[in-house]
Formats: C-alpha cells, sequence, structure tokens
C-alpha cells in the first residue's frame, strides 16, 4: 500500500492482486479506489489497517436464490455450481428422481413431490432465477402432437409462479416445435403483462462443445432491472464450436462391463433395424456427433442409434450417457440402469444450460451488488452529514418546553422564536 503515492489509477493493478480474495468486478473502480485510498488514509495516521467490513467492501460476489419446477434430478443446480446459489425450493412428481434430490449434499431446501397442477403457488417461496423445463411429448415430432394433450398447457404452472411470486429471470427449456406453438406465444404474452423482457432461441448443443446433436428451444424473460443494465440484450451464451476430440477421448470408459455388450438376441434385433431405418455405429476413435438421447431410449435393451463398436458391439454405459448429456459423474448410481437412462433423457445438457445460467446469475449479481453499493453510498452519506451538522444528542432541549410541542403548529411557532443555536 505504500507504493500508491504515485496515484490510485497508475496503481489499480497492485490494488487488484493485494484484495484479490476480495476483488469483486461488479463494483465500480472509482469505488474500489477511494476504498483503498480511506484504507491508506488510516494506515499514514498512524491507525491499524482496517477490515473489509469496516470500510464496507464487499467480499464476494452476493449470492442468489434459485428455484426449479420439472426439476428432474436437478440440472440447474449442477449447472450453477460454479454460481454462490441457494437452492430454495424444487417441485417434481417423478418419485425416482426425488430420491436422487434427497441424496445431493447442497439439495433444495423445499422439495415437493406432487404433480405441479396441484402445487399452491402462492405457498412457494420466491427466488431471483426460476428454472422450469415442462413435459415436451404434447409438442415432440417423435409424439402424437395432439392439442388436447394436457401436458401441453403446463406453462399455466409457469405462468402461475411467475405472477405469485415475480423472479427477477425465468428460463424455460422445451422441444424446438414449441417455439412454433399457441402455447409459447401465449407464454411470452403473459410474462410480458407481467412486466418481463421475452425471448426465445434455438441453441444446438454440438455448437457448445458437446457430442451429441440435441437441438433445443430456451425461452428466457428477465424483469426490467436487469434488461437496463445492458442495452436491452439478454446474456445468450456464445458459441464455442465443435468439440473435435474423439469420442474415446470426451466421454467413452476405457473399460465396460460384460453385461453391456450385445447378446446374440440384441444383435439380431440391430441388424432388424439396421436394415428397416439404418443404424450407425461409434467407435472409439470417431470425431463426429451422437444422436440425442431420448427418454424412450430407457426401455429398450437395445440402443441402435448408440451403438458402440468397441471389441464388440455395446450400448452407452450410464456414466457414458452422463458425460454426453454434460455431468462429470453419474448422480444416479442409486437408480437402476433404465431409471438412470430415462433420467438422462430428460435433463437438459449442460454444454449449454451451464453457459445460459451463469450469464443471468451474473446480471442477477451485478444488481444486487448495484444495490449493495447504493446501501454503502447512502451510509456514508449519512454519516458525512451526521459530522458537519452533530450529533443530534447533544443538543439540550428543556423538558418544560418539549412537553408543551403538542401540534405541528406549536412546534413550527416554537423554533421561529427560538431557533435552536
Amino acid at each position: 500500500w505504500a507504493q500508491m503515492e504515485d496515484g490510485p489509477k497508475k496503481n489499480l493493478a497492485l490494488c487488484k492482486k493485494a484484495m484479490s480474495p476480495f476483488w469483486d468486478e461488479s463494483v465500480p473502480t472509482n469505488w474500489l479506489t477511494d476504498v483503498f485510498l480511506e484504507a491508506r488514509a488510516s494506515l499514514t495516521q498512524g491507525g491499524d489497517s482496517p477490515t473489509s467490513s469496516q470500510i464496507g467492501f464487499p467480499t464476494g460476489r452476493p449470492p442468489i436464490t434459485f428455484g426449479s419446477l420439472f426439476t428432474g434430478i436437478g440440472a440447474g443446480h449442477e449447472a450453477l455450481r460454479a454460481v454462490p446459489h441457494q437452492w430454495i425450493f424444487a417441485v417434481e412428481c417423478d418419485r425416482y428422481c426425488c430420491d436422487v434430490l434427497r441424496e445431493l449434499p447442497a439439495g433444495p431446501s423445499l422439495l415437493l413431490q406432487q404433480k405441479i397442477e396441484t402445487v399452491d403457488m402462492d405457498m412457494l417461496p420466491p427466488v431471483d432465477l426460476l428454472l422450469a423445463s415442462p413435459p415436451c411429448q404434447g409438442f415432440s415430432r417423435a409424439g402424437r402432437q395432439r392439442p388436447d394433450d394436457p401436458r401441453r398447457h403446463h406453462w399455466r404452472d409457469i405462468e402461475r409462479y411467475a405472477r405469485a411470486n415475480h423472479p427477477l429471470c425465468v428460463v424455460v427449456e422445451c422441444v424446438v416445435p414449441f417455439r412454433t406453438s399457441p402455447e409459447h406465444r401465449e407464454l411470452t404474452a403473459a410474462l410480458q403483462r407481467l412486466r418481463y423482457f421475452v425471448e426465445s432461441k434455438v441453441l444446438k448443443s454440438e455448437e457448445f462443445g458437446s457430442k451429441q446433436r440435441r437441438h433445443r428451444v430456451f425461452l428466457v424473460a428477465m424483469k426490467t432491472q436487469l434488461i437496463q443494465l445492458s442495452t436491452r440484450s439478454l446474456p445468450w451464451p456464445l458459441e464455442t464450436g465443435r468439440d473435435v476430440r474423439t469420442l474415446g477421448e470426451t466421454i467413452l470408459e476405457a473399460e465396460v462391463h460384460p453385461r453391456y455388450y450385445l447378446s446374440e438376441r440384441g444383435l439380431a434385433y440391430l441388424e432388424r433395424r439396421r436394415r428397416t431405418w439404418g443404424t450407425k455405429e461409434h467407435r472409439r476413435e470417431d470425431t463426429g456427433m451422437m444422436p440425442t438421447w431420448c427418454h424412450s431410449y430407457g426401455n429398450n435393451s437395445v440402443h441402435f442409434k448408440h451403438v458402440v463398436n468397441d471389441s464388440g458391439k455395446r450400448k452407452l454405459t450410464p456414466l457414458e450417457v452422463w458425460r454426453l448429456m454434460g455431468w462429470h459423474s453419474n448422480p444416479c448410481t442409486n437408480l437402476s440402469d433404465t431409471r438412470s437412462y430415462q433420467a438422462a433423457g430428460n435433463s437438459i445438457d449442460l454444454h449449454v444450460l451451464r453457459p445460459l445460467l451463469k450469464g443471468c446469475a451474473e446480471r442477477v449479481q451485478t444488481l444486487r451488488a448495484q444495490h449493495r453499493r447504493q446501501i454503502y453510498e447512502e451510509e456514508a452519506e449519512r454519516l458525512h452529514l451526521n459530522e458537519e451538522l452533530g450529533d443530534a444528542s447533544n443538543v439540550h432541549v428543556p423538558m418544560g418546553e418539549l412537553e408543551l410541542m403538542s401540534t405541528d403548529e406549536e412546534e413550527d411557532d416554537y423554533l421561529r422564536s427560538s431557533p435552536p443555536s
């Protein structure tokens, strides 16, 4: 700190290095400089070194609160692992997914295992960031796409929570046909009526480093306070390009249990699929993409779209499937392989979700930091005003005269006749 004689701007890099454990990029530089000048003045006057709490310096980015509807096994919580956050609530009706959520070391504070249409949204706590991934069977081209499918109307549950608790940011994930559906237009209009700025985009997971072609539409809605932090734009993630590494380097295990290799019956079934629809076998040295991993693949003993020719033809292991989805480990170790496959097919690819939620969370953190800075400045202004006017407790007012102040008019007359010194 003694090297700051040439001015704070020239030595700002030294300031950042010295206070790296407490550095917060969201705090304006001029305020940080003022903090160091105040600290240096205290040292030059022979005082003790002030702590960060004494000078009001933030010790890190403020944590955000997070909630999830149609939670699954908690992809949103995993995507926010690098962001300080508190998982407030989760709503999920599948009991197997709820078993996984209960085993998480930092799981949701409130877990509701029930159908979402039975949830009273007014009773759920408010959060900063809400993630919802409603069922896609009513919109998916792999399904019947019936207009009367009740699963197409779960957008109303998202709108119910937004109307009741007004989260700062709402993120919705679904299949691509949802974007052109009437339900998408109705959800967008409902959020706009609640003073949200709404946009939706189709994000391709292979353009974010994933090894599967998984195209999903993401709808992001933000309150006006967050939009004003930028030029009316949402924090959409930038594409990082395709991963050119081989499957053996990215997702495939070195050693695989023999039970994952196809039996004679499975090989015969694979040949029938090959002649009828065509299949593709993947090898360790392949650098291409795999097809989308779907929930329905968990019901088949042979995953004909994800066959690996590795000293014999086999299906993917649960760990390989979760690596394909962007996880580093299998979160469903307490479930059967079939349940683990289904949970992975219902989940969200973390290669896309992780940068998207991180950008939304940073926008919320910036707003929190600005509020914190405003509180600091208001407190500093109040203290400065007290120093100029003096402490009001030192002004002596006779009790007899104080008792006469029964009305505002009498108090004004008293001040005009006897102004305080």
